[in-house]
């Protein structure tokens, strides 16, 4: 018996220190000394005159640690074994002495075993918490160099805002196009506003504005360029669509967003959809689908990640700003995507803020 608990004991410090890649190699020796240690136990305590007391602390010392230092399936492969191994053995030499062995074994699985799950749940927070962390660096950061540059747009930005409006009042005939020119002007300036304020709270003021009018605004500003790229672009809406509160010109600039990002995928054209539907929650579905190059399963949670794009000229901030803009309207934004398929980006928001 002493040799086997030596061997088991010699066997257990060299498990504790092995790398992930060997769990094979760990199981085998589990099964070996489950099959020694079993068979020498069922021959010492056979006879009549044998009183079977067998065991040793190393099982429990690996069912204590070894979630922590090698891994959860190999935590069970030891409770499983060991459990079976004193069963086998009382079954074989007819006794029930080993009911407390195997009791204890469970008591210490069972404490393990929350231990574990509180232990991945602590480093689960910290993980999560050191991201979050690491994402509002990045924000700030963001919010320092738009700062620096910020009026350096600003000035260029109005001139052509008085130009634009010097050219409106010349050319009488063309007050749409002058129209749409100075609201694009104003949603620049509300970017880089965006921009300077992208990691730090803000007041927003809510007002009921039409989606309806919102989508097909935004249509008439990206039009242009999907009929460059042969795309079609389809819009299918619920007949009753409510009036939501929002700040319609971020909203626009979420849909602007969405859409170029969906027509700059699609090269060999395609149909470009947008379904608005409303939700039995009193909220609002924006969907926007593309028959695009799609996107990979490990990049979509990289999306959202400050200067990170899939685009050979893209800054890596147009996602971050929309989503940024949708969560202060309460909302949420969800990215389905397959690749050489396309992608479905949709957008639900609140009726009431």
């Amino acid at each position: 018996m002493e040799l086997c608990d030596h061997l088991w004991i010699n066997s257990s410090c060299l498990l504790l220190v092995r790398k992930e890649k060997q769990h094979a190699i760990k199981y085998i020796y589990i099964l070996v000394y489950m099959i020694l240690t079993a068979l020498s136990d069922i021959i010492l305590f056979s006879s009549e005159s044998g009183e079977y007391a067998s065991g040793n602390a190393a099982e429990l010392i690996l069912i204590l640690f070894s979630p922590l230092f090698i891994n959860k399936c190999f935590y069970w492969v030891v409770t499983i074994v060991s459990i079976s191994r004193y069963f086998i053995v009382g079954l074989l030499i007819h006794s029930m002495v080993v009911v407390i062995p195997i009791a204890l074994i469970i008591i210490f699985s069972v404490i393990t075993y929350i231990l574990l799950n509180r232990f991945n749940s602590y480093i689960y927070a910290l993980t999560s918490a050191n991201e979050e962390l690491r994402h509002k660096e990045k924000l700030t950061f963001i919010g320092q160099m738009a700062t620096s540059i910020g009026h350096e747009i600003r000035n260029p930005l109005a001139s052509l805002k008085g130009f634009t409006q010097l050219q409106k009042e010349k050319y009488v005939q063309d007050q749409k196009y002058f129209s749409i020119m100075e609201q694009e002007i104003e949603r620049i300036d509300l970017i880089v506003n965006d921009l300077l304020l992208l990691g730090k709270p803000k007041n927003t003021q809510f007002q009921k504005s039409c989606l309806k009018e919102i989508i097909f605004y935004v249509i008439s500003i990206t039009k242009q360029q999907a009929n460059e790229k042969n795309i079609s672009l389809s819009v299918e809406m619920d007949e009753s669509i409510p009036l939501i509160e929002c700040v319609e010109n971020q909203i626009k600039q979420v849909c602007i967003n969405l859409i170029k990002n969906g027509l700059d995928s699609m090269d060999n054209g395609g149909m470009f959809k947008i379904l608005l539907k409303h939700e039995l929650k009193n909220e609002i579905s924006i969907s926007f689908i593309d028959q695009g190059c799609g996107i990979n399963q490990s990049e979509l949670n990289k999306l959202f990640t400050p200067f990170y794009t899939t685009k050979g000229d893209g800054t890596g901030l147009g996602l971050i700003v929309t989503k940024k803009i949708i969560e202060d309207h309460q909302g949420e934004i969800k990215i389905e995507s397959e690749l050489n398929r396309g992608t479905q980006v949709e957008v639900i928001l609140p009726v009431v803020q």
